[in-house]
């Protein structure tokens, strides 16, 4: 046999086991749609930083609804939202300007799952939607947020019943009084879902139009937020005299 004869009957070979391994790897994908449990704690907290901790405006609200598919792929190691729509109540920003509700939902998602342990981290880029108008941040709705989603799938994907997760960033909003000291923050969403088919999945919850979320205006985030207030206030007088005087 030729050496051309034995490499085109090699690539053959080759080629058909690359076709033949690809059905095999998409096989493994298990997808996991699951709804909101709403017995768990499912909530959005933010933190924008001031001078010094105590000056902290942590402001947090409900998440109501989350609706979510998340593919595990336990061969390759791999875990991804493929959709993820979300609904928070609103929060409030420095200033006391409410975001009005919010919509979350996916852009781009790519991660890992450890099979040992049923853990996932997902990198991740949510699209985030405000009632409210928040231009004098720098926002225009809806803004991009990149995110990284720690969760677990308790009994591996087969046997899961609930997914338990949390996803974190940090970012900073535009401060026209000062830009060059911008609104620093951190967020943190943790929720639980109950795996399950779509077809019977609850209709998605009703959801006011309150100035406040539950929490954002509670006793443990309105003193931070009026010291807050109160100190950019502060702030604001300041700068409008030192351009007075000049």
């Amino acid at each position: 046999m030729t050496l051309a004869r034995r490499l085109a009957i090699f690539g053959a070979v080759a080629v058909c086991g690359i076709i033949g391994a690809a059905p095999l790897a998409s096989a493994a994908t298990t997808t996991l749609s699951a709804y909101e449990d709403v017995e768990a704690e499912n909530h959005f907290t933010l933190t924008f930083f001031g001078d010094t901790p105590a000056d902290n405006l942590v402001t947090s609200s409900n998440v109501v609804a989350t609706r979510l598919s998340l593919e595990v792929d336990e061969a390759l190691g791999t875990a991804r939202f493929s959709e993820y729509y979300q609904i928070v109540e609103p929060l409030t920003l420095p200033l006391g300007i409410s975001t009005g509700n919010i919509i979350v939902q996916i852009k781009t998602s790519s991660g890992t799952y450890d099979r040992d342990t049923g853990d996932f981290t997902t990198h991740d880029e949510y699209e985030i939607s405000f009632t409210n108008d928040l231009s004098f941040f720098g926002f225009s709705s809806p803004v991009i947020i990149p995110s990284e989603s720690h969760g677990n799938l308790n009994g591996g994907p087969s046997s899961a019943r609930t997914i338990g997760m949390t996803w974190e960033g940090q970012g900073e909003l535009e401060n026209s009084d000062d830009p060059s000291n911008p609104f620093k923050y951190t967020y943190v969403c943790t929720s639980t879902t109950k795996i399950a088919d779509p077809s019977t999945f609850p209709p998605l919850p009703q959801v006011g139009a309150s100035a406040c979320g539950a929490g954002a205006c509670g006793a443990t985030g309105l003193a931070p937020m009026l010291a807050f207030a109160v100190g950019l206030a502060l702030m604001k007088v300041n700068v409008a005299r030192r351009r007075t005087r000049r």
